[in-house]
C-alpha cells in the first residue's frame, strides 16, 4: 500500500487531546451535527488541519461525511443525503459504516457509482492501515479505513490525500457573465451556459446577490438568466457558479 495520510478524529470532548497529541496533524475529523458536535473554539484547534466534517442525521445539509452507525444514519437514507450534498455543490460524499455494513450502503445507493458519486471510509479496527479485501468489490477502492481506536482518539490512515473530494477532478468551468439590464427595482442578469464534467449542458447554477449591506441571498437558477431584487441599499453586486465549478468574481450591478 502506498504511504497513507493518517487522520485523527473523536468526540467533542476529545479534540482538545488530540491537538496536544497530534499538532500537525493533516486531517482531522470531528462532527458538526448531534450531541458530540465540535464547537469552532475546538475546530479552531487545528489552524494548519483539513477539517473533514461528520454529519449523524441524514436530513441535514451539512457534512464531508454521513455516519451510518446504529443511532445516527441508516444505509437506506444514504443515497438521498448523496444527492442532497451534489446539490449543495460537494463534488463526492462519503458515506461512513464498518465493512459489515458495505454491502448495505453499496445496495441502498442504487445506480450511484462507488468513487464516482460517493466515497466509503470504512472502520476495521485490526490495528492494520492497510486496505481490507471485500469479496465483489474489485474495482472500486475505500477513500479511508478507521483501523484503531481507543479512549482518545481514533486513527484513519487516508488513501487518497485529495479526500474528500470537494471539488470535481475536472471542474466545471466559470460562467461567463452578460451585462447586467433591468430596471430600478430589479436587475436582469445572465452568463453563458457551461459544460459540466461529464461532458453535458449543466441545468442548474447557484446565484448570489449582495447588497451595499453586506447581505447576500443565495438561490438555485434553472437556466442561465434570473432578476435580483435592488430594494435594499446599493451598491449591488451579484456571482454566479456551476455546480461543482468555481464563483466568478463579484460583478456590479449597474
Amino acid at each position: 500500500m502506498a504511504t497513507a495520510v493518517l487522520m485523527y478524529d473523536g468526540i467533542n470532548s476529545l479534540a482538545a487531546g488530540i491537538a496536544r497529541a497530534f499538532p500537525n496533524a493533516a486531517k482531522v475529523a470531528g462532527y458538526v451535527n448531534g450531541r458530540y458536535a465540535w464547537s469552532q473554539a475546538e475546530w479552531d484547534l487545528f489552524p494548519h488541519a483539513d477539517h473533514v466534517t461528520i454529519s449523524v442525521t441524514a436530513s441535514a445539509d451539512e457534512g464531508d461525511v454521513l455516519d451510518v452507525e446504529t443511532g445516527d444514519a441508516t444505509p437506506a437514507e444514504a443515497a438521498a443525503w448523496i444527492r442532497m450534498r451534489h446539490a449543495a455543490g460537494l463534488y463526492r460524499p462519503t458515506t461512513y459504516c464498518s465493512l459489515s455494513v458495505v454491502p448495505d450502503v453499496r445496495r441502498e445507493t442504487g445506480s450511484l457509482i462507488l468513487g464516482v458519486d460517493y466515497d466509503i471510509w470504512v472502520a476495521k479496527y485490526d490495528r492494520s492501515p492497510s486496505e481490507p479485501a471485500v469479496p465483489g468489490l474489485p474495482a472500486a477502492r475505500f477513500a479511508a479505513k478507521q483501523y484503531e481506536s481507543d479512549a482518545d482518539w481514533d486513527i484513519t490512515a487516508v488513501y487518497d490525500t485529495e479526500w474528500p473530494h470537494r471539488k470535481p477532478v475536472h471542474p466545471a468551468p466559470v460562467p461567463a457573465p452578460a451585462s447586467p439590464s433591468g430596471t430600478a427595482t430589479a436587475a436582469n442578469v445572465s452568463w453563458h451556459a457551461v459544460t459540466g464534467p461529464d461532458g453535458q449542458p449543466v441545468a442548474s447554477y447557484r446565484l448570489q446577490h449582495r447588497d451595499g449591506a453586506g447581505t447576500i441571498v443565495q438561490s438555485m437558477v434553472a437556466g442561465v438568466h434570473a432578476s435580483v431584487s435592488l430594494s435594499g441599499p446599493g451598491p449591488h453586486a451579484w456571482r454566479v457558479q456551476a455546480a461543482g465549478g468555481a464563483w466568478t468574481g463579484w460583478l456590479p450591478v449597474s
